[in-house]
């Protein structure tokens, strides 16, 4: 099944999307681990410094490579290139799933730590838990609706400081199949 085939089956079936995203974990620990200028003061030992080493082993070899200040550049082109499409297509997923769970009347969380990750998902689990459906009479019969026609709808409270979350419509499904 293609995308849009799963999309059109998930509307209607009336499905409610909830979405919990981990992309801002991820792209997060790759700048941590990969940035792209590293200043400090702590050298990978080369060849000439393992011989120092045993030629001159009474010498304070780790103070006097602290004493110097290194610069590293991350001069890997095609994997800062592979990190920023990454980055630029999670963000891009982020507002395509935002907009279905949206539209479905569900959420989108986006945890920016693995503690809020789990913290949200207990959110999404009581969200879940706390639907109620509710019913009204259209207008215009279902009878007439022509197959796959989307139908608007707004849910409101009359009661202030609720807050609905509701799908924006659904599909109109003929009794006819």
């Amino acid at each position: 099944m293609r995308l849009p085939e799963a999309i059109m089956e998930l509307l209607n079936v009336h499905a409610t999307v909830h979405v919990i995203s981990y992309t801002s974990i991820g792209r997060k620990v790759i700048q941590r681990q990969n940035p792209p200028v590293v200043v400090t003061n702590e050298k990978r030992k080369s060849a000439q410094d393992i011989a120092n080493e045993i030629m001159y082993p009474n010498e304070p070899w780790e103070e006097i490579r602290r004493r110097k200040i290194y610069v590293i550049l991350d001069t890997d082109i095609a994997m800062r290139r592979q990190r920023t499409k990454y980055k630029a297509e999670t963000i891009q997923s982020e507002k395509w799933l935002a907009s279905l769970a949206e539209e479905t009347g569900g959420m989108m969380v986006l945890a920016s730590s693995e503690a809020e990750l789990i913290e949200q998902g207990a959110r999404v689990a009581g969200e879940i838990d706390a639907q109620y459906v509710v019913a009204y009479r259209p207008k215009r019969p279902l009878a007439l609706a022509a197959e796959g026609e989307f139908r608007s709808i707004r849910v409101a409270s009359r009661r202030g400081g609720l807050q609905i979350r509701a799908r924006k419509g659904y599909v109109a499904r003929s009794e006819k199949r």
